[in-house]
C-alpha cells in the first residue's frame, strides 16, 4: 500500500494559499512552499497536476490548474489515491527541445540589405517564408542575427519616419475646408452677378 501523502489534511489550508496568491505561473518551487514539500514530491505534485508548460526549459503550471487538481483532491474520498490516479493516467511532461538549424557562416554578419527574399521586412511587420519547417527555422535564425546587426535599419523599415507631424495635418485639412468654402462663396457671387 502507499505511503498516505503528508500533506492531506492541509488540502484547505494549501487551497487557501493558492487562491490568495498573485501568482499565476506555478514553478516547482512554488509547489514547494505551498504544500511545504521536498523537491521530488513538489515534481509529482506537478506531474499529477498536470498541464505542464515548457517555458524556457522549465516546467510550469497555471494557478487554475493548481486549483483545480486541489479541488478533486478535497472532494476524494481518499486524497493519496486520488493524487496516485492522476500521476499513472498523466502524459509526461513536456521536454524541452532544441532547435536544429545552423546559420551559414557567410550570413553570420548578414544586414538588412542582404537579406534573402523571403524575409520582407515592411511597415508594421515581418514575413518569413520558407519550403519547409527546417527552411522557415533557419530563415528565423537569419532574421535573428539580422536584428542583432542591423538593429536601426530593420526598425526604419517595419516603423517608417512619419513624413507629418498630426499638427500639420489638422492645419491642411483646416485650409482646404475653409478654401472650399472661400471658393464656394466666389461660385455663389460670380452666379449672382450673371443673373443680374
Amino acid at each position: 500500500m502507499a505511503r498516505k501523502l503528508k500533506w492531506r489534511h492541509d488540502l484547505h489550508n494549501i487551497m487557501k494559499h493558492v487562491e490568495n496568491s498573485k501568482t499565476e505561473t506555478w514553478r516547482r518551487v512554488d509547489l514547494e512552499i505551498a504544500f511545504n514539500v521536498s523537491r521530488p514530491a513538489a515534481q509529482r505534485i506537478m506531474r499529477a497536476i498536470g498541464n505542464i508548460d515548457n517555458i524556457g526549459g522549465t516546467h510550469a503550471i497555471s494557478r487554475d490548474s493548481v486549483i483545480t487538481y486541489l479541488e478533486h483532491l478535497i472532494e476524494a474520498e481518499d486524497p493519496t489515491e486520488a493524487h496516485l490516479r492522476r500521476l499513472q493516467n498523466l502524459e509526461p511532461a513536456p521536454r524541452h527541445r532544441k532547435i536544429q538549424g545552423t546559420v551559414p557562416n557567410d550570413l553570420h554578419s548578414v544586414m538588412v540589405s542582404s537579406l534573402p527574399p523571403n524575409i520582407v521586412l515592411k511597415p508594421g511587420g515581418i514575413e518569413v517564408t520558407g519550403s519547409d519547417f527546417k527552411h522557415v527555422m533557419e530563415n528565423l535564425l537569419i532574421l535573428a542575427r539580422v536584428l542583432q546587426n542591423d538593429t536601426e535599419t530593420a526598425a526604419q523599415l517595419i516603423d517608417p519616419p512619419k513624413n507629418r507631424t498630426p499638427s500639420i495635418d489638422y492645419e491642411l485639412k483646416t485650409m482646404f475646408n475653409d478654401l472650399r468654402v472661400r471658393e464656394a462663396a466666389y461660385q455663389a457671387a460670380q452666379t449672382e452677378k450673371q443673373k443680374a
